[in-house]
């Protein structure tokens, strides 16, 4: 297998906002992806299978495996989100592009036109979210609820998915915003808790954080698995998607 492999399970919804919360610093935005689909009941729409991805088997609670792979979910409504989580980002500057560039040509062709992409970001600072947006305006409404955008980031900028996908989103003329909340443990539920506030404004949505402890937990579990080079807090980059 070369490249992306797209298993869809059925139709995509019409005039979507996509959510990206791979995993990243701190799990913040994978924890926050997998409390809005707990709590909005998302359904699976997508497993993206792809060459860039870790070459290993996922070992299931039943015995069985599966490959490493990057989901999207559905929510229902008349303002349906696309919320992509997964095991693992692309771990090649090629692979990166390759996802996120086919990523945003399928969702432009569903109507997509908004997106938000979460992330965590170990540099020392007062504020629990901070942010970075497509357009003045958004930062603007991010600044409304709290949300400083700094405007000067240490050196790397916003790396992976959470920086790409914004930063083409904007090229395009796309409006959003990339949350990062701030992280000091593998898995830091309380910086997912923190960036869930803004976003479910955002979104105008509750999803709610109760799930959060018992997915941490779980997700804990899961990291013995992958071996994700560069995805540890004690990455050299401080922010990181």
């Amino acid at each position: 297998m070369r490249g992306l492999v797209w298993d869809i399970k059925g139709d995509g919804p019409n005039n979507p906002v996509f959510v990206e919360g791979l995993p990243g610093i701190g799990h913040v935005g994978q924890l926050v992806a997998e409390q809005l689909i707990a709590g909005l009941n998302a359904t699976l729409w997508v497993e993206i299978l792809s060459s860039e991805l870790p070459p290993q088997a996922m070992l299931q609670e039943d015995g069985t495996v599966r490959p490493v792979t990057i989901r999207i979910y559905q929510t229902k409504g008349a303002k349906p989100l696309l919320i992509m989580t997964g095991d693992a980002q692309p771990l090649t500057v090629a692979g990166q592009y390759e996802l996120v560039g086919d990523v945003l040509d399928r969702l432009h062709a569903l109507g997509c036109r908004e997106i938000y992409t979460l992330g965590g970001i170990d540099a020392p600072g007062p504020d629990a979210v901070v942010g970075a947006a497509s357009d003045v305006a958004m930062v603007s409404r991010l600044k409304e609820l709290a949300v400083p955008c700094p405007g000067e980031a240490p050196d790397g900028g916003i790396l992976g998915a959470s920086g790409l996908f914004i930063a083409l989103a904007a090229r395009r003329g796309w409006i959003g915003a990339c949350l990062m909340g701030r992280a000091t443990t593998l898995v830091d539920a309380r910086g997912a808790e923190a960036v869930l506030g803004p976003l479910q404004t955002l979104l105008a949505v509750d999803a709610g954080t109760a799930e959060l402890p018992n997915l941490a937990t779980a997700l804990m579990r899961r990291l013995q698995q992958v071996n994700e080079p560069g995805m540890q807090p004690e990455s050299e980059h401080p922010y990181i998607g």
